[in-house]
């Protein structure tokens, strides 16, 4: 998650960290919201206005982002609490907290990861540090999940589509061979991602993968 300001403020060799930030919250494939040290709102994308516009599980109030249920809106405010914690020392790991917010019967559960950025709301015109919380409402297309995953965790498009096949189940060769790569690049490319996502085995990354709001790896293979 750390990644994901670090490529906001480099892709595309804009000069302008605002602009940089609009554009490339607009091409995240799920809701994504800028939460400062208030627990105020600083800038969100179409897809969070739509889904706070609903107002079904997470809505946009006076006091900051809140959800409907009492204990998932406890879950929701420790989780932000402690991604502005985190990010006000730097010595903390940059974790996330990954969980899900109940929406009525007749619709998807809201998949939400909060965690902390290496953004300033300066940048905003007000002081602290700034969390970042990603909504989704019902799974991603794969082309969707692999852009997800190279904006949260700066994976490279080869490495998203390894990372993916590997959480649906395929073996490294089995995912070398559906992606047509030698093994001894699987093996590199694995190492990168190990690095990048900050997991040491694989059953970590098919878990912190799992845990993205988004990623489900029931109705396809993440191809």
């Amino acid at each position: 998650m750390k990644r994901a300001t670090q490529i906001w403020m480099r892709l595309g060799g804009l000069e302008s960290n605002d602009r940089v930030l609009s554009e490339l919250m607009e091409r995240v494939p799920s809701g994504v919201m800028l939460i400062d040290s208030r627990g105020k709102i600083l800038r969100s994308n179409r897809h969070a206005d739509r889904i706070l516009e609903q107002a079904d599980g997470l809505r946009s109030t006076s006091d900051g982002l809140r959800a409907t249920q009492p204990e998932e809106n406890q879950t929701l405010q420790r989780a932000i609490g402690a991604a502005l914690q985190t990010r006000s020392n730097p010595c903390e790991h940059l974790a996330h907290e990954a969980f899900r917010i109940s929406s009525r019967p007749d619709a998807d559960d809201l998949s939400v990861l909060v965690a902390p950025t290496h953004a300033q709301s300066e940048l905003f015109g007000t002081p602290g540090a700034v969390a970042i919380v990603f909504v989704s409402n019902g799974s991603l297309a794969p082309h969707a999940k692999a852009a997800t995953l190279r904006l949260l965790y700066d994976f490279t498009q080869a490495q998203s589509a390894l990372a993916l096949r590997i959480a649906a189940g395929q073996r490294l060769d089995e995912a070398a061979a559906a992606l047509g790569i030698q093994m001894s690049t699987a093996r590199s490319q694995l190492k990168h991602i190990f690095a990048k996502a900050g997991v040491s085995r694989q059953a970590e990354l098919v878990h912190l993968l799992f845990t993205t709001p988004g990623i489900d790896f029931g109705d396809d293979e993440g191809a």
